[in-house]
């Protein structure tokens, strides 16, 4: 009902990003670029123009730190280094814009806590009250926050946090990816597509893709993948933290073997790649919490961008769809390059694997849930249904 064949399109360029719809704490909680997060802003102060919001303490410093102040409430806070550039711009632009300085008590206490406070050497790495953050000028691979978002009809005490490692070398855990992001809308509007099944997902990353459809798209079990240990590690620790958010949706309850599961765990596509539907299980899915020949649905989003890695990605999914009767891929992917995202039709074509491409429209139509299409637009995104001949 809303696939098309796929047709290539002529132009490739990034698109102008039309303003976000986004208020700015959803904004400021996603780690969304700072001139968006004060665009919106700005917006959000009603009857207040752009000078005066910027200029007088008892408007714009007050309605900002309070702002600051709900953003980074634990568990779920932004990188240090993110905050202290937030902070520092606002200050700079007060200053340069208005001819103001800091007036505002509290606003004046955060800049001086997150702007000025203890760098990452002097706090854990990893806390889940957000240590770790990296404060100093120089990136610091090992720094660590949260991106986190508001879903769909669920109150203010259900955020999901994901944490991230923006300069790390492992590029999974760095953000949150926008085709994940894009396949979390999809699913979260089509959930009948992974309702009631047992669900396997490649490479992963953060987790956010997984754990948004295990909560809301209720499939029975879900069970995240990659390869990595960085980003097991990661997953797990995104699995943890959102633990309570997980148990009020039905997962993961602690004592009910009858209830949904999300479960995540090593699975490496060249080693798939190399089996058959009968040993993939005992030597690739050994973490799986199901037999493989269980698994309904395989999901997956930017795995291809690797030319190199494609053929055994393509392989790995014919072997997963293989062991499966009625099995189906549903996979979100950029399209950056034809040249990539030709080779990756190709070599389904050449596996024997149906793909079907969702029609733009259907993509565009989708609610706009999570504030991550900043340097790569949604339009950019394909998702399609992959199935065995």
């Amino acid at each position: 009902f809303f696939f098309l064949a796929w047709r290539r399109v002529a132009c490739f360029g990034v698109c102008a990003m039309a303003p976000s719809s986004h208020g700015p704490e959803a904004l400021l909680r996603a780690m969304a670029p700072i001139d968006e997060v004060f665009d919106a802003f700005i917006l959000s102060i009603p009857g207040e123009s752009d000078s005066c919001s910027w200029a007088q303490p008892e408007v714009g410093q007050v309605h900002f730190a309070a702002l600051i102040s709900r953003a980074i409430a634990p568990p779920f806070v932004p990188t240090r280094r993110y905050l202290r550039l937030l902070l520092t711009r606002y200050a700079s632009r007060m200053e340069g814009e208005a001819g103001c300085q800091v007036e505002d008590e509290t606003l004046a206490e955060l800049i001086a806590e997150h702007a000025f406070g203890p760098s990452s050497s002097s706090v854990v790495v990893g806390s889940a009250t957000g240590g770790g953050m990296g404060g100093g000028d120089a990136p610091d691979p090992d720094a660590n926050g949260y991106v986190s978002f508001q879903l769909p009809q669920q109150d203010n005490g259900n955020i999901v946090g994901i944490r991230v490692y923006p300069h790390h070398n492992d590029v999974a855990i760095r953000r949150v990816w926008e085709a994940g992001c894009c396949l979390a809308e999809f699913l979260l509007s089509h959930p009948d597509l992974i309702r009631d099944k047992k669900v396997i997902e490649l490479g992963a990353g953060v987790g956010l893709t997984g754990i948004v459809a295990a909560g809301l798209c209720r499939p029975m079990h879900l069970h995240m993948t990659d390869y990595t240990e960085a980003c097991l590690d990661n997953m797990e620790h995104s699995i943890s933290v959102n633990e309570d958010w997980l148990h009020r949706q039905g997962v993961n309850v602690d004592g009910d073997e009858r209830c949904r599961k999300l479960t995540s765990g090593y699975l490496e596509w060249t080693e798939c790649a190399e089996c058959n539907s009968e040993n993939i299980a005992a030597e690739t899915l050994t973490s799986a919490p199901f037999e493989l020949p269980e698994a309904q649905v395989l999901l997956a989003a930017d795995v291809v961008y690797d030319v190199c890695q494609i053929p055994d990605l393509v392989r790995c999914v014919k072997v997963l769809l293989s062991s499966s009767r009625d099995a189906k891929a549903i996979f979100a992917t950029p399209f950056r390059n034809e040249k990539t995202f030709d080779l990756f039709t190709n070599q389904l074509h050449n596996e024997g694997i149906v793909s079907q491409f969702v029609d733009n429209d259907v993509i565009a139509d989708l609610p706009s849930i999570f504030p991550c299409y900043f340097s790569q637009p949604r339009s950019d995104i394909r998702i399609c249904t992959m199935t065995i001949e």
